[in-house]
């Protein structure tokens, strides 16, 4: 697949209104049962991090660049991220300047910031062709 032909891809789905979307009993959440914290740990475990400790290095904070129409309950999507210049203000809820789509299932205490490893990055950035920080949401 050549880079053009990965974008395409990638720019087909972000801009899909998701209405063609099947969610099953395995890709869904029930709301009301229990699940795990947005670090994967319930809320009885404790943390395996401590104050000061140093976990990382920030290397883009992105934040939504424009709301697009979806076909779900919320009516828009907030995917399309990009990064920002300087300081950003985070509150429990997230970014304070950032924007969500969903309410329901995006943002808030529980949900208010995503990190996506360098790794991860150049990963799909190799798999997809060039894909900048904030693409993928």
């Amino acid at each position: 697949m050549t880079d053009t032909s990965r974008r395409a891809v990638v720019d087909a789905a972000l801009t899909d209104d998701g209405s063609g979307l099947v969610l099953t009993r395995e890709l869904a959440r029930v709301l009301g049962e229990p699940h795990a914290g947005a670090d994967g740990r319930h809320s009885d475990e404790p943390s395996p991090f401590h104050d000061g400790d140093l976990v990382g290095a920030v290397g883009a904070v992105c934040t939504v660049k424009g709301l697009r129409p979806d076909a779900g309950p919320a009516g828009v999507s907030a995917i399309h991220k990009g990064a920002v210049d300087g300081p950003v203000e985070v509150s429990r809820t997230g970014i304070v300047t950032d924007k969500h789509g969903d309410r329901v299932h995006h943002g808030g205490s529980d949900k208010a910031l995503y990190v996506m490893s360098a790794a991860e990055q150049r990963h799909w950035s190799e798999v997809l062709g060039g894909i900048e920080p904030g693409r993928l949401g």
